[in-house]
């Protein structure tokens, strides 16, 4: 059957729907082509025969593993700490418990080894077996360097790298031995998936750049752990700038990354250019706060106006700024309430800081006492009340406001300094209680309002009233 029949819809009865798809997309027709070939293969005694030792082998291999596990592992561990005493994080117990990895691989190994020279012995083909024996050098040096890890590093810091980079890594390339023995690799990448802006997107090029946006993501994760944790410590640097750097860093990497994924793709980077200007019309206004909020993050990070560890005021609470962010800011409440406030309020709004430039802030107690107390005595109270509190600083000193002469009180106003602007309120409770104190033992009012009720020339009427309710109720008495 030839191209126009099929474009014209005239199939011959005895051709199936496959035979079809195979004869209008080769790609189709080369996939099924390999499988034919992966399922003939299987169907020969002697890959069964393989097969079938492999299988017996591996399992050999685990369960021994699992042995040594249970019996001989716990005995030298318990030997080892009786000979060394409690020091059981000593390079040795480390080294013990690291080892626990590689039982099964190098068991993998000495069984393949063995029954290669067994296949040998029968002169039976034995392909298969050395190209397992491949695996197990991998699992080998994957268990390595995870012990590795756990000897250098804490147990959440392996598991992360572990996570991260060992196991994404190993099974790509476990993934990679497998095919290439399995299929014509080479073939399969070289399937065309679909041509895209003039470009021809293989699989072998949509695997390669993957491989690269996740090689440029991994590098940007560990670049931002060395910078946060090794470099800027030693530098001395105040957080913001610290954050400031390492964002700035994580974006330029992955941005880079993200650049070489389309460039591996084939595609034109001007042919982009020229559709990003086309949908930024119609984007710009669904996604113009997300864009201000990213531009403002940038200005924020440069600026260093608004840091991580700083206290600022948020809907009329104090907060502590924990993470700042490219399109947001995290920031965490006295209540321990996180608030996620986007980056563009900081910079169209007034933003309360009390540790822009120091954590010093002053704290004022307002005060009212009665008319009949000297004001003098209840200044040197109120100072000598706020220095016996250990949070208020000597310097700059307290000082006492004479405010003025209120309804029914005279009003003062103790200010003070504090280093600490999250527990303002604390200070301030904690000098209400001293105050109150000081005051009862010197014997000085604390007023409350009082009201004189002038009733002029309604005197006689409220006094026959008052008359009136007398009557009433000893006429019910009777």
């Amino acid at each position: 059957m030839n191209h126009a029949e099929i474009e014209n819809g005239q199939f011959p009865i005895s051709y199936t729907p496959t035979e079809v798809i195979m004869s209008t997309d080769p790609r189709i027709s080369l996939l099924i082509e390999q499988l034919e070939t992966f399922q003939i293969m299987l169907a020969r005694p002697v890959v069964q025969r393989q097969l079938l030792a492999v299988l017996l082998l591996t399992l050999l291999a685990w369960l021994l593993a699992r042995a040594l596990l249970t019996w001989l592992h716990p005995r030298l561990l318990s030997a080892v700490h009786a000979h060394i005493g409690p020091h059981s994080s000593s390079p040795l117990m480390r080294m013990l418990l690291a080892a626990r990895y590689l039982y099964f691989p190098l068991l993998g190994l000495a069984l393949v080894r063995l029954t290669a020279l067994l296949f040998a012995l029968w002169q039976l083909r034995g392909g298969l077996i050395t190209t397992v024996g491949t695996f197990f050098w991998v699992i080998l040096i994957y268990r390595i360097l995870l012990s590795l890890l756990i000897f250098f590093l804490t147990p959440e810091n392996a598991e992360l790298y572990r996570k991260r980079i060992l196991l994404p890594l190993f099974s790509f390339v476990v993934l990679l031995i497998t095919s290439s023995q399995l299929f014509d690799l080479r073939t399969i990448l070289q399937i065309e998936l679909l041509s895209l802006l003039g470009a021809s997107l293989t699989v072998g090029r949509l695997l390669t750049a993957v491989i690269w946006l996740y090689a440029f993501l991994i590098f940007a994760w560990i670049v931002e752990e060395a910078l946060r944790k090794g470099v800027m410590p030693r530098t001395q640097a105040e957080p913001g700038m610290i954050n400031s750097v390492v964002t700035i860093s994580r974006y330029l990497i992955v941005g880079t990354g993200i650049l070489l994924f389309f460039s591996t793709l084939g595609l034109n980077l001007t042919s982009l250019a020229l559709i990003g200007t086309g949908l930024s019309v119609g984007i710009g206004f669904g996604l113009q706060q997300i864009i201000a909020n990213f531009i403002s993050g940038i200005v924020l990070q440069f600026e260093q106006s608004l840091r991580p560890g700083d206290v600022i005021e948020v809907n009329n609470q104090l907060g502590t700024v924990e993470k700042l962010n490219i399109r947001s800011a995290l920031v965490r409440t006295a209540d321990n309430v996180e608030v996620i406030i986007p980056n563009q309020t900081f910079l169209t709004s007034q933003l309360i800081s009390f540790t822009k430039t120091e954590a010093l802030t002053r704290l004022g107690v307002p005060v009212g006492v009665g008319y009949g107390s000297e004001p003098r005595q209840v200044r040197e109270i109120l100072l000598q009340t706020a220095a016996r509190h250990a949070l208020v600083r000597d310097n700059p000193p307290p000082i006492v406001f004479f405010n003025g002469f209120g309804d029914s009180s005279l009003d003062f106003e103790l200010t003070v300094w504090v280093e600490d602007p999250l527990r303002r309120r604390a200070v301030r409770s904690d000098l209400y209680f001293m105050i109150f104190e000081a005051f009862a033992a010197h014997n000085i009012e604390i007023p409350f309002p009082q009201r004189d009720l002038n009733l002029r020339h309604g005197w006689q009427a409220f006094a026959q009233a008052m008359q009136n309710v007398k009557r009433e109720a000893g006429h019910v008495k009777e």
